[in-house]
């Protein structure tokens, strides 16, 4: 028996040993896979002189290939459009090394199919691609790409095919013509103007006999030829006439023409046009505030301004029948005539309103008009702005005791007080709609408006309580409200004024001395009373009443102790 035991664990350990000899992958075969990644990209860019506009977008065709029937992917191509990447995924159960042949299908852009001519340069390279599929420590397996160009050996690399294409062929003139003049200039008869023309191949061919031409100067020039990016300038100058006034500018345009290598024609023009000064006179009006606020800030309501308006012929003809107007005051003046840089001076005043305090500032216009000899009507105007002060509306109200105390110190009750309510438009607005109110009497009384500076007064009365002789004085305060032109104050342009408050004494009505002599009486009968009362129930000294009956108690307690202890012995004897 113990023999057949011995063979049993034999052949056991031999299955044991025999299984961790065995490599994974004869269990792993149909439990475990790895997945390969075989990447793909490409490249575009175009040759020199290729613009960029002029490289298309191409869907390109990759095709994956076995060389040793390797398991292959889902689809053995893959598509890309433009620049971009893209990869093959190829799942494996065994270890085993698999190798591949990865390039680019051009055909498909060929022929009928090409979307861009013969300019495609399509990479026809071979990668030679290798997956090596192994036994990994932790009982799965694994997968390393490898990719070489052209051969199965060499350094590995990248599987990127890199396309090209071949530029358009685009011939190209680009003309400058530039007059070597300030920004803000304006001919005028009898000035140069100096002009620079450049000629540049702007294309990306060889350009050929180019004849370059002024029209305006009549000169002109030759270039044998031009390579693409190469430029050639010159220069030209030019007399400007009184035509060239009347017409407002010079116009002047300069034009190169040539061949490219194929004997096509190309051109290329540009102009340039320089203003001249208008051939109507031109006024211009300067108008200006010569005077200065009384704060040196701003003008306050009230205050006068003066003004000093300019008028100048600061064209090229002389201007006639000139009036001249201020918008703000009304006044208006004539001139004759004025010739060319010639100037007139006036001098007007204007008085500021409130209507100028809410926009915050005068503004004054003045104009001027006439006509040249030609009849043209010309005009100038010239603008000046002064700053005002702040709107502020603001109201303040002052209350004041009119009356006195009849004992000269302090009201009584059953006196009157008199009141005095003014209330006074200490802004710099108009207020309007204004309410005043006296919260002791309750009297109110209403002003229709109170331009700044003016004041208003109103007169109350009130009597003196019983609690307003206890709180020992009376306070009264008066308010106002309105409205203010300014709608940027209190809550839509509604003004309350500071407050007028007045606080007068007051005491009780004094008593007279009979009655404080009979009230003092009074008390002390009242007092004699108590004590009397309070004598009769109060304990007698040598009353011995409660200790008796405090010595009646303790001895019927003792006695009731002992003959409880008597009666306890006798039970016990027995």
């Amino acid at each position: 028996m113990k023999k057949h035991i011995c063979k049993i664990w034999s052949v056991v350990l031999a299955a044991l040993l025999c299984m961790a000899l065995l490599p994974v992958s004869v269990f792993a075969a149909d439990s475990v896979v790895a997945t390969a990644t075989i990447p793909v990209s490409v490249s575009v860019s175009g040759e020199e002189g290729t613009l960029e506009s002029d490289i298309p977008t191409e869907t390109y065709t990759f095709k994956l290939a076995t060389t040793n029937g390797a398991p292959m992917p889902a689809s053995d191509t893959v598509t890309i459009t433009g620049a971009g990447s893209a990869s093959f995924s190829i799942d494996y159960e065994r270890v085993g090394v698999y190798e591949y042949t990865l390039t680019q299908d051009s055909s498909a852009l060929s022929g009928e199919n090409s979307t861009c001519g013969d300019r495609g340069n399509y990479d026809s390279a071979v990668y030679y691609v290798t997956v090596t599929v192994q036994n990994l420590t932790d009982g799965t397996i694994g997968v390393v790409v490898a990719a070489h160009k052209d051969s199965t050996t060499g350094d590995k690399c990248d599987t990127e095919f890199v396309n090209t294409y071949d530029p358009v062929s685009y011939p190209g003139l680009n003309v400058v013509k530039t007059a070597k003049v300030a920004d803000d200039y304006k001919a005028a008869a009898g000035d140069t103007i100096s002009y620079e023309i450049v000629v540049t191949n702007n294309g990306n061919v060889t350009v050929s006999n180019i004849t370059v031409k002024d029209d305006l100067t009549g000169e002109s020039w030759t270039i044998d030829s031009l390579a693409v990016n190469e430029s050639k300038t010159f220069t030209t100058s030019y007399v400007v006439t009184e035509a060239d006034v009347v017409a407002g500018s010079v116009k002047n345009v300069a034009t190169a023409s040539g061949t490219d290598p194929d004997g096509t024609p190309t051109e290329g023009k540009d102009e340039e046009e320089v203003p001249t000064e208008d051939k109507n006179s031109h006024l211009t009006v300067t108008k200006t505030a010569t005077s200065i606020p009384a704060d040196g800030n701003a003008y306050q309501s009230g205050e006068t301004i003066t003004y000093s308006i300019t008028v100048t012929n600061d064209g090229n003809l002389t201007v006639s029948n000139i009036t001249v107007k201020d918008d703000l005051t009304g006044e208006s003046w004539t001139i004759e005539s004025l010739a060319v840089n010639e100037s007139k001076t006036f001098t007007t005043s204007y008085v500021v309103t409130e209507a100028d305090v809410l926009a915050g500032s005068v503004k004054n216009v003045a104009t001027a008009s006439g006509t040249d000899p030609d009849g043209t009507p010309t005009e100038g105007e010239g603008s000046d702005e002064v700053p005002t002060e702040d709107p502020n509306g603001h109201m303040t109200v002052t209350k004041t005791t009119t009356s006195t105390p009849e004992d000269g110190e302090a009201y009584q009750p059953g006196e009157t007080i008199t009141y005095e309510i003014t209330v006074t438009n200490d802004g710099n607005l108009t207020i309007t709609d204004i309410t005043v109110t006296d919260e002791l009497t309750e009297d109110e009384w209403a002003i229709e408006s109170l331009a700044p500076g003016e004041s208003q007064t109103f007169e109350a009365e009130y009597t003196v309580t019983e609690s307003d002789a206890e709180a020992g004085s009376i306070t009264n305060t008066a308010t106002a409200t309105g409205t203010s032109p300014d709608p940027n104050q209190g809550e839509n342009g509604l003004l309350t004024a500071d407050p007028g408050i007045v606080s007068d004494p007051t005491a009780p009505t004094p008593e007279t001395e009979t009655e404080s002599e009979t009230e003092s009486e009074s008390e002390t009968e009242a007092e004699t009373e108590s004590e009397t009362e309070a004598g009769t129930d109060s304990p007698q000294t040598g009353d011995n009443s409660p200790i008796e009956l405090y010595t009646a108690i303790m001895l019927l307690a003792v006695a009731a102790i002992a003959g409880m202890l008597i009666y306890s012995r006798r039970r016990k004897a027995q």
